[in-house]
This record gives C-alpha cells, sequence and structure tokens, in this order.
C-alpha cells in the first residue's frame, strides 16, 4: 500500500510525510528536553529554532531511508548490446567541462580514453564538450594554447583508435549581463542544450572550435552524458543504450511534439560511491552508507524517469537521452543541472 500510494502521488507524499514527521519529532524533542516542566512560550520558540536543523536531517534521513524500503527499482527489457551496438543505436559519450589549465586539459583526455578502453564496442563514440573559464573579456591569452593543446590530444586518440571515435566541442565566452562577465552560455546545462542543438542540425551555436568527422553526427541516435570525476564500469555504455533502445522503452511523444507521453526520454543508473572514495577519510565512510546501499547495480535494475515532469531526480552524474526526445531532454536538463 505505501508503494502505491508514493508512485500516484510522489511528491504530495513527500511532502507531507516529510512534514509530518518533522513536527512529530519536534515535539517529541522539545518535550524530552524540557524534561515535562512548564516553561514560557519564548522558550518553546527558542528550543523548536535550536532543534529545527537537527531534526531535519534526522527527517531526511528517515525519509529516504523509507522511500528505499518501500520503492524498489523496476528491471527494465533490454537488447542483448554486448557485442557491439547496431547503426540505428549508435551513441555518443560526452565530458561537459570547463578548463583553464594545460594540466585539466590532459587530465580529461585521460578520462575519455579510460571511458573508451571500458566501452569499445561498435558504435559509441566520445567526445568533451568544453568551456573556458570566466573571465573579463571574451578572449584572454592563454586561450588559444589550450585549444590547440586539446586539438593535438583529440588528433593523437584518434589516430590510435580510429577518426571517428573521438571528438571534441569547444565553445567561445558570451558575455553574461547578470554576472558581468564573459562564459559559457549557461555553463553545462548550455553546452548539453547546444549539443542536442547540434545534432539537430543547427548551426548557430557558441562552438568555435569543432574537431571529428561531422559527418557521424547526423547520425548520433542517444547521448550519453557523464561528470569527469564519474567513473564508468566496463560495458555500461552499451546497457543502456540497449535499454534505451528497446521498443517497450524508447520515448514517445504527444501530438504536439513536446512531451514523453509513454516511453522514457532519460535514463539514469544509479550513482555510487567507490570505494577509493570512501577510505579517502572518516567524514566520507560515514555519508557514503554501508556497502550494500553503494552496491553498483547493473542498467537492468535502472532508475527511470518518464517525461510526465511529476517526478523528479536526485542524482546528476550522467545519464542517457535520445535525441528524437530533444524537447522533452532538453527540459530535463534545464531542472537537474
Amino acid at each position: 500500500m505505501p508503494t502505491v500510494i508514493l508512485r500516484r502521488r510522489p511528491i504530495s507524499a513527500y511532502v507531507l510525510g516529510s512534514a509530518a514527521l518533522f513536527i512529530c519529532l519536534m515535539l517529541v524533542a522539545g518535550y524530552w528536553l524540557s524534561a515535562g516542566t512548564t516553561i514560557r512560550l519564548a522558550s518553546w520558540v527558542a528550543l523548536w529554532v535550536a532543534l529545527a536543523v537537527p531534526v531535519s536531517e534526522w527527517v531526511m534521513t528517515l525519509v529516504h531511508a523509507a522511500i528505499i524500503r518501500c520503492c524498489r527499482p523496476t528491471p527494465l527489457l533490454r537488447y542483448d548490446f554486448a557485442k557491439g551496438l547496431p547503426a540505428d543505436a549508435r551513441t555518443m559519450v560526452v565530458i561537459p567541462v570547463i578548463w583553464s589549465r594545460v594540466e585539466e586539459v590532459d587530465d580529461v583526455m585521460d578520462r575519455l580514453l579510460v571511458h573508451h578502453l571500458a566501452n569499445r564496442q561498435e558504435n559509441i563514440h566520445f567526445a568533451v564538450l568544453a568551456d573556458f573559464a570566466d573571465a573579463q573579456s571574451e578572449r584572454v591569452a592563454g586561450d588559444d594554447e589550450l585549444v590547440d593543446h586539446a586539438v593535438r590530444r583529440i588528433e593523437a586518440l584518434q589516430s590510435k583508435y580510429g577518426r571517428d571515435r573521438f571528438f571534441l566541442f569547444h565553445r567561445s565566452r558570451r558575455f553574461n549581463p547578470v554576472d558581468g562577465v564573459y562564459m559559457g552560455w549557461e555553463r553545462k546545462r548550455g553546452k548539453l542544450v547546444e549539443f542536442v542543438e547540434l545534432l539537430s542540425g543547427r548551426d548557430e551555436t557558441s562552438f568555435t572550435t569543432v574537431h571529428g568527422p561531422t559527418g557521424v553526427l547526423r547520425d548520433i541516435r542517444y547521448v550519453f552524458t557523464v561528470d569527469h570525476d564519474t567513473q564508468l564500469p566496463i560495458g555500461v555504455v552499451s546497457r543502456l543504450a540497449a535499454t534505451m533502445h528497446y521498443p517497450y522503452n524508447r520515448p514517445r511523444l504527444n501530438a504536439a511534439g513536446t512531451r514523453v507521453v509513454e516511453g522514457f526520454g532519460v535514463l539514469q543508473p544509479r550513482i555510487t560511491v567507490s570505494f577509493d572514495s570512501v577510505q579517502k577519510s572518516r567524514f566520507a565512510a560515514l555519508w557514503a552508507g554501508s556497502p550494500e546501499s553503494t552496491r553498483t547495480h547493473s542498467p537492468s535494475r535502472t532508475r527511470t524517469r518518464t517525461g510526465s515532469g511529476k517526478r523528479r531526480s536526485w542524482e546528476r552524474a550522467c545519464s542517457m537521452s535520445s535525441r528524437f526526445a530533444k524537447r522533452s531532454w532538453t527540459g530535463y536538463q534545464t531542472m537537474t543541472y
């Protein structure tokens, strides 16, 4: 019964349940601290203000634990793309980054190579969506050096692993009148939005450096977004593409073409903390949870979202989207990134 209520009205159940639990814990904690003695109203108010922050932390912990217990991920059907993706499921793995030093360029390119070595199936491509750091002018000293170095690194990867395997998309700065600086338009969200527009054939974007065979772009069907500090397990890209490509899971839009009414516009796997990161400090070990709760699940147990707009995902590190649901996908990026 709790599962049915949570799935039918997730936002209402989350808000009302959290509020009710917060009030109950505030009353219990206040009564326990006052030891049943009679105190003035002003003292009660001061006590509740002092308790608000710790009690809210308890509420969030209890509510999220209850959600995990009640709402198990639903397994999704998928194809077996272990030997390679078909041409109509061609996927681009993109890493949105902001860099300001040559060392950062090398670090990103090394990470891109690691992703490739872990996902070497056919019809999987890898790209960097890059911005310069914020500045007081559109161009500053060192910009050309960064781009030239990034191009050289991409060319080295292309010469070794295939010319159509790696890409570089670099944007120029644009003036932001709100912050009074020159920066990449809308930062990470803007890179992803403009990249989808680029895949759709639009040339009016702020990408000033596009290195790689652009003829491949028109055949890209799925975009796999991954943060620079995220590790990709072996074969995860093909498994997510196989899940998204399954006919039952493909996004189907309404008559106006503005909303996903069936299937999925975005798939998001469970994001976990690596064991190396957990061992960095006691604080990291405390907040990472137990090994059971941080175990990585395969995409067959992927946490998914529909395009109904009634649910939100709290993980942000990586996602896969369909370019043919680009309107819904763009809206999702606007909400979460």
